[in-house]
């Protein structure tokens, strides 16, 4: 199955009973996302990341 399969399926519609059944088990799936995350930017070392705002222009000291 391809990633775009995966979003396809993702977006259909559901009935109650596929939401209880597979919606349940989604936490074990966002966990292991960030079981993954931290084990490969454990491997990076000491780092920070930092994210700019849309409202913060080029000029200013922060940006």
């Amino acid at each position: 199955m391809t990633g775009e399969d995966k979003i396809r399926k993702a977006f259909e519609n559901k009935n109650w009973q596929e939401i209880k059944v597979t919606d349940s088990w989604q936490i074990f799936k966002i966990m292991a996302e960030f079981v993954d995350g931290f084990e490969k930017l454990a491997k990076i070392g000491p780092c920070v990341s930092i994210f700019g705002s849309a409202r913060t222009h080029n000029d200013n000291k922060y940006y």
